[in-house]
């Protein structure tokens, strides 16, 4: 059978166009494999002072050694040329008759115009259209699929029998007449063997290309942005409903809004006067959260700046800002202004003492509001939140895409059901496998994965974070470069147009358009199944819109 493009006739080619569908079948079935068989060919064309137009043909047929055919097909139980108006008409079966282009014109002028197209391909352009035509030897012939004879007159003289077709040569003696058409045409022309071989190859890519029309990522990002965004607003509500409440426990899953409730509930408290605290534990969230609200009745941060510089102001003396029982004693031992209201972001990080801490800078009868999730003890094994106090349950993510939810909900272990609102996004991105014993060829990855990324989906550096399990002074990606932007490596300043890598530890509360999660084979999380999935769990819901993550060879 021949090779056919495309393999079947539309529907509406079968149904109504039905000499063409003959002739279809018959090529298909009679012809063998060394043949190319393009039908309804359509294209862009132009000649000398034209603009383009279209041009169209019903079969080209293509054979490695013997050259090119065009075929124009003319269904109808009569034919009849009219030569005092130069007119033609076909006549169906229901004995109808409708005018007819003639068929001999529009195969020679289809003939030329593939000729102008084919030299528009690579090294074609140096061969004229007279020169082509020779060394392709591309030629051209007409059938009539539904008469069988000339039944009075004459064809024609531009319309010669010898590439003429019949009903009964289509049924009977399609191979042979087809390949007379060529080898005539072959032996008188100073065609090239080479040539024409070359060019069956090259009419498939140009006739029936394969091709994917997509949109880059980074448009992608911007529908979904609009998106979330509003979806995000639905989440304020629920500070609506406890503008009463002094004290709330906000337990919510990752991706549900608790940093964006805790940020719009300070900028709410210090908008009404109230001196307001809004504090983290992770210095690049704190960084964030100093830079998303300007109230002069508001400090935000990281708890162990934010200590340092109340200190500061009371207590000249060196002193160990990490020995919570030693901030404790000094806190105790001044007159420090307490607070109207504190909010405590990602709560589940906190100690039971840096928690005694924030209560006591609380005036009584303040406002405290704890946000926290479970499932992302990745910094310490237990939570203290207060659990006399009434809680709140954020069960709806809102930050990440369908895909990504599904992928961090595997890793989820409470016993809150989870749910998803937003768009679907792609499917999760997983690379193939580097060796964990090669920081090399982990490199190499990623920077073809960022070469992607920027050039091809054009997104911007500072779209992307790199996370990876290990602690910085133990990663490979400490030494990393990249040639085509800048990078942020372990920095705890966010950066306008960098490419930011980090731990996941201290990445955790934050977010990215794109994140690329990698170097999983850290020793504490693959020696623990839980802290295994926490570390999943926490690095997976920081990708907003694309998730690629770039595992390790385990048999290495």
């Amino acid at each position: 059978m021949a090779i056919m493009y495309p393999q079947n006739l539309p529907q509406p080619l079968h149904e109504y166009l039905r000499g063409e569908a003959k002739v279809f079948e018959a090529l298909r079935l009679h012809l063998d494999n060394n043949w190319t068989v393009y039908s309804n060919v359509i294209w862009n064309t132009s000649e000398k002072n034209t603009n383009f137009r279209e041009g169209e043909t019903d079969f080209i047929i293509s054979h490695p050694e013997l050259g090119i055919l065009v075929i124009e097909v003319k269904g109808g139980m009569q034919i009849v040329y009219h030569p005092e108006s130069d007119t033609w008409n076909s006549i169906d079966n229901n004995m109808s008759s409708y005018s007819i282009k003639n068929p001999y014109e529009q195969v020679r002028k289809n003939k030329y115009s593939l000729i102008d197209n084919i030299r528009t391909l690579g090294s074609y352009s140096k061969y004229n259209s007279y020169e082509l035509n020779n060394l392709l030897n591309i030629r051209y012939a007409v059938i009539f699929p539904d008469v069988t004879r000339i039944s009075a007159g004459n064809l024609p003289s531009y319309a010669s029998l010898d590439i003429t077709l019949f009903e009964h040569d289509v049924s009977q003696n399609l191979v042979k007449r087809i390949t007379n058409i060529l080898k005539s045409n072959l032996a008188s022309k100073e065609s090239s063997k080479s040539l024409i071989e070359s060019t069956n190859i090259e009419l498939k890519n140009y006739l029936a290309p394969n091709f994917t029309l997509d949109r880059s990522l980074k448009y992608w990002i911007d529908d979904e942005e609009h998106q979330m965004l509003t979806l995000t607003e639905d989440q304020y509500n629920l500070l609506n409903i406890l503008q009463l409440v002094k004290k709330a426990s906000i337990y919510g899953c990752a991706g549900s809004g608790k940093t964006l409730l805790a940020i719009k509930k300070a900028e709410m408290t210090s908008n009404q006067g109230y001196r307001t605290l809004l504090v983290c534990f992770n210095n690049i969230l704190g960084y964030h959260l100093s830079k998303s609200i300007n109230s002069e009745n508001l400090v935000a941060g990281n708890f162990h700046k934010i200590i340092e510089n109340i200190l500061l102001k009371y207590h000249s003396k060196p002193f160990n800002l990490y020995n919570v029982q030693e901030l404790l004693e000094l806190i105790l031992s001044y007159e420090i202004p307490k607070f109207d209201s504190i909010l405590i972001d990602e709560a589940q990080d906190f100690s039971q003492e840096q928690l005694d801490i924030l209560t006591y800078l609380l005036k009584d009868n303040g406002i405290i509001y704890y946000f926290w999730d479970s499932n992302q003890k990745v910094i310490r094994k237990d939570e203290y939140i207060p659990k006399d106090i009434p809680k709140f349950v954020l069960e709806v993510n809102l930050r990440n895409t369908e895909h990504i939810f599904n992928k961090v909900k595997e890793h989820y272990k409470q016993d809150l059901t989870l749910r998803h609102k937003g768009p679907q996004g792609r499917s999760i991105q997983i690379l193939e496998p580097y060796n964990r014993k090669n920081s090399q060829e982990l490199t190499i990855k990623l920077r073809n994965c960022l070469n992607q990324l920027i050039i091809n989906e054009q997104l911007k550096p500072n779209d992307i974070v790199i996370l990876t399990f290990k602690a910085k002074t133990k990663s490979a990606l400490i030494d990393f470069k990249y040639d085509k932007a800048d990078l942020s490596i372990f920095e705890d300043i966010e950066s306008n147009n960098s490419i930011r890598i980090d731990t996941v530890r201290r990445f955790k509360g934050m977010e990215s358009k794109v994140v690329i999660v990698t170097e999983m084979d850290d020793e504490q999380s693959l020696s623990d199944q839980e802290l295994l999935d926490e570390m999943c769990y926490v690095s997976f819901s920081r990708a907003k819109n694309h998730l690629i993550i770039l595992p390790f060879l385990h048999n290495f």
